[in-house]
């Protein structure tokens, strides 16, 4: 049969060897979505997806023949069973389909950064801070992978040197300086995202903020092994 062709062949994209998350989602409705992918006019669409998310090479000719001669109850198990082992791919899934929004993504996003930072604790706070700072830069680059969306990108960047600023500037001054400097960092790469990605139109949005965080870093006097702008130009 094809499906033990594509398993000897490109173990890599069948359900048994594609990455697993610690966290399965619940699928209440991705059985339409992979019967709406399970269609020969819409299977390549579920590779790019996949190889985009991964960035694996260039799929081969004989790989997608192979796919073309699944049939459609095929190619919707290995479409359920992927988007159940891979939360990441199920949301980008989502997205496509119409079944997710980048909105409601971001405010998803949102709330998990929003746990992260103000539920850490520990004897060690700035420590514990850097870690869980950490960890929602790495929610927010989840987001632009599913998402493309360079504007939202941005703004849980705001959103979390919000939650920082806010809540944490005590930790500037710990003699723990690890804190101090990866939210000057995260600030600098804020900066070069807004730069990089947005009209210019868009910057005086952000100055305000971006211009009370820079005073609020360079006020400590703490040196720096980079260089971060006092003010935020717009323009």
């Amino acid at each position: 049969m094809i499906i033990y062709s594509l398993i000897n062949s490109y173990s890599l994209f069948l359900p048994s060897s594609l990455p697993i998350l610690n966290q399965t989602p619940i699928l209440p409705s991705f059985t339409g979505i992979a019967s709406a992918f399970a269609t020969n006019s819409t299977s390549a669409r579920f590779a790019g997806l996949y190889l985009s998310l991964y960035l694996m090479p260039t799929v081969s000719t004989g790989f997608k023949k192979a796919v073309k001669q699944l049939s459609d109850k095929e190619k919707e198990a290995i479409i359920l069973k992927a988007a159940r082992r891979d939360a990441e791919l199920y949301d980008m899934l989502s997205i496509e389909l119409g079944e997710l929004t980048a909105e409601e993504l971001y405010d998803q996003t949102a709330e998990t950064i929003h746990e992260l930072m103000i539920g850490t604790t520990g004897r060690y706070l700035g420590r514990a801070l850097t870690k869980s700072l950490r960890k929602s830069a790495k929610e927010i680059a989840r987001f632009k992978r599913v998402t493309k969306d360079a504007k939202l990108e941005i703004d849980l960047h705001l959103y979390l040197l919000r939650l920082i600023f806010d809540n944490f500037t005590g930790q500037f001054d710990s003699y723990y300086k690890a804190f101090y400097t990866a939210t000057a960092r995260l600030l600098q790469r804020t900066i070069q995202l807004i730069r990089k990605n947005l009209h210019e139109d868009y910057h005086l949005e952000y100055k305000d903020d971006l211009d009370d965080f820079l005073q609020q870093i360079h006020s400590r006097n703490k040196p720096l092994s980079f260089d971060l702008v006092r003010e935020f130009e717009v323009g």
